[in-house]
């Protein structure tokens, strides 16, 4: 099987629906790279002089990188692992590196949310959400190893090593139907969420300042109305 990279093959020519649904993935894998970026820029918080001490918003920002590139190089390179299908032929389609891919950025998504839940429960004295603060991470390890078990467990096991390997080419959009709604999705809205995960995790340091603002506000407000019942 050849490793030789085809960039445009002829059967995906801009005539074939899949080739327009692989340009709208790769478009918007593009501005959600750009956003990162910009977010990178702007949420990025100077040293504070502490010797090998990340912010949270930092770590927050590499998460989210993990998850925005690696949606951008499976929007790039789509391939459905089960069924064994590619839409290049090249060894990054294969789903050993797909399927490593998908792993660490979903691992690293769930990470976000960890974080965000566990500030917020930390915040609010929430035992709750400061319990599923902690689970999170675990369960999203464990629906990997079944996601992991359940590629190379298909109906052809004694194919699973090579198929593990390699994928099969197809620009056919009957094969491709099932998986093009839940890649635009997952490709776009799940990485719009991940990127504002940065932005809530960098407004922390804010809540517990404007939560004060309106406490000393609802404080005085009831003063001046003990004073001005005191004063009729």
């Amino acid at each position: 099987m050849s490793l030789e990279w085809r960039a445009r093959p002829r059967s995906l020519a801009w005539s074939n629906p899949l080739a327009w649904w692989w340009g709208l993935l790769t478009l918007v894998s593009g501005a959600n790279i750009a956003v990162w970026f910009l977010l990178y820029r702007r949420l990025q918080e100077p040293p504070t002089g502490s010797l090998g001490g990340a912010s949270s918003t930092e770590l927050m920002l590499l998460l989210c990188a993990a998850y925005v590139f690696g949606c951008a190089f499976r929007s790039c390179l789509p391939r459905a692992d089960v069924q064994r299908i590619c839409l290049f032929d090249t060894w990054l389609s294969s789903v050993v590196v797909g399927r490593s891919v998908a792993t660490v950025a979903e691992i690293c998504f769930a990470a976000q949310w960890a974080i965000i839940l566990h500030q917020l429960g930390t915040m609010t004295g929430a035992d709750t959400t400061l319990n599923a603060a902690w689970v999170i991470v675990p369960l999203i390890l464990i629906a990997e190893c079944f996601s992991w078990y359940g590629v190379l467990t298909t109906n052809y096991l004694g194919n699973a090593i090579e198929n593990s390997i390699w994928a099969v080419v197809t620009h056919d959009l009957a094969e491709w139907k099932d998986e093009i709604a839940w890649m635009s999705l997952y490709f776009s809205a799940a990485v719009w969420a991940s990127l504002a995960l940065c932005v809530c995790c960098s407004l922390k340091d804010h809540l517990p300042h404007y939560r004060t603002e309106a406490t000393v506000a609802s404080s005085s407000s009831n003063a001046l109305a003990v004073v001005s019942k005191s004063t009729r």
